[in-house]
């Protein structure tokens, strides 16, 4: 049988709603650094020829363009709100990642409690119908018990036995 851990990793490589969000999260990460670096002043530099200028020496320019953030509140609220949605996202990844591992250990734990009930079937329940059985036939040939009771002993067995082999469906359908 698998280790519950080695269940939880197969189970998390083949979600893909766990990885969406994980895709989720990087970019959620990507954009709150791009929010952090809209505080950062922005440099431009050109060069350029203007023909429309009649005097040669005005025609070609070069130059430098620094755009100086200064409204500070809107940049501030788009920090924000980058970090609420990756603290959203990442809350959402560790509950599903929680519920992975509930239903895992709940899965692991339903097939081991059917893997123990067909033992138990097979090592005592069927075995002591069985003996019943023969302790009743031994009865009947002795003339101690009637045959009903002997039919009834051997009823008891074959359901039982049914039950055994719905138990075994069961474990394999958890399993």
């Amino acid at each position: 049988r698998p280790s519950s851990d080695e269940m939880l990793q197969t189970a998390l490589s083949q979600r893909p709603d766990l990885q969406a969000l994980a895709d989720r999260i990087q970019a959620d990460q990507a954009e709150l650094g791009l929010a952090h670096a809209d505080f950062y002043p922005d440099f431009n530099a050109y060069a350029k020829y203007d023909a429309f200028w009649q005097e040669l020496p005005l025609r070609p320019m070069i130059g430098v363009s620094l755009n100086v953030p200064l409204n500070q509140h809107r940049r501030n609220a788009a920090v924000y709100e980058a970090e609420s949605r990756l603290q959203q996202h990442r809350a959402e990844y560790a509950r599903l990642m929680d519920e992975i591992a509930n239903q895992i250990q709940s899965n692991l734990e339903h097939w081991q409690e059917a893997g123990s009930t067909v033992e138990l079937y097979a090592t005592r329940i069927v075995p002591a119908a069985e003996k019943n059985v023969a302790s009743a036939r031994a009865g009947y040939v002795s003339g101690r018990i009637d045959f009903l009771r002997l039919i009834e002993a051997q009823r008891q067995l074959i359901d039982l036995r049914e039950q055994q082999v719905e138990a075994e469906a069961t474990a394999q359908r958890r399993r």
